[in-house]
């Protein structure tokens, strides 16, 4: 899905669905266009079209040293449910990926991380 304002490209989402998961391959947004809301209106628009595909888990991975995504994930409603080892290319070698996961279904708690120990969880 492509984003634009007037007759600017200012966001873009790639969304795969497999059965009943989706993940999220890319969103981005215009570096001049960024902290305006599209990034939140794009990625919406791939919650809605999962959603409307019957999709039950939403997942998505990011760097660990992307702060600012990783905020915008969590204010989206994403949980950290993994992570792969050397997964992105680096300066001086890899760096890890974050697995993160939002649950769509209706009223069930997002998804959470093996790791995490009852009773609190990563998602209490």
């Amino acid at each position: 899905w492509v984003g634009e304002y007037q007759t600017a490209v200012v966001a873009y989402g790639i969304l795969s669905v497999v059965i009943d998961e989706a993940h999220v391959i890319n969103l981005c947004v215009s570096p001049q266009t960024q902290r305006r809301g599209y990034g939140r209106m794009m990625m919406q628009k791939l919650i809605d079209e999962a959603t409307a595909r019957r999709v039950e888990t939403l997942f998505l991975d990011v760097r660990p040293s992307n702060k600012p995504a990783l905020q915008f994930y969590e204010n989206m409603g994403f949980n950290e449910a993994g992570r792969r080892k050397g997964y992105y290319p680096a300066k001086g070698g890899r760096e890890d990926a974050l697995l993160l996961a939002r649950s769509l279904i209706a009223g069930e708690q997002p998804a959470c991380r093996a790791s995490c120990p009852p009773p609190s969880g990563c998602c209490a």
